[in-house]
């Protein structure tokens, strides 16, 4: 559910997909990873996508961040959040870097979702 609201507060700042997928330009993600860590709700998951009008464009060469491999590594939820959210953060800045006009689509996780998975 926490997810839902991250994802709520965010939107303005974004698009909403027909899907209800959140994308969010680069520059706007830090602020969303931030809020992330602050609520215990990790990013598993990241894919770069350009945005033209309303149509959503995967980048070429296709570019993603899958974290889901360290969420049966940790014990501790908070290690699974921090860890998940730094490594975002890395990536973020050196994709902003090399592109700042892509846009992201992030899958989020709380620690309900989390422990129902183990």
């Amino acid at each position: 559910m926490t997810e839902k609201l991250i994802v709520e507060k965010f939107s303005a700042l974004g698009y909403i997909s027909k899907s209800n997928e959140l994308y969010l330009p680069i520059e706007n993600v830090k602020q969303l990873t931030e809020e992330c860590q602050k609520q215990k709700v990790s990013i598993i998951g990241v894919e770069f996508f350009h945005k033209d009008g309303e149509e959503i464009i995967p980048v070429d060469p296709i570019n993603g961040i899958d974290c889901s491999v360290l969420l049966s590594k940790y014990s501790r939820w908070d290690d699974v959040v921090d860890l998940c959210c730094n490594v975002v953060k890395n990536i973020l800045k050196e994709e902003e870097h090399r592109d700042k006009t892509q846009w992201c689509n992030l899958t989020l996780l709380d620690q309900r979702d989390w422990k129902r998975q183990r």
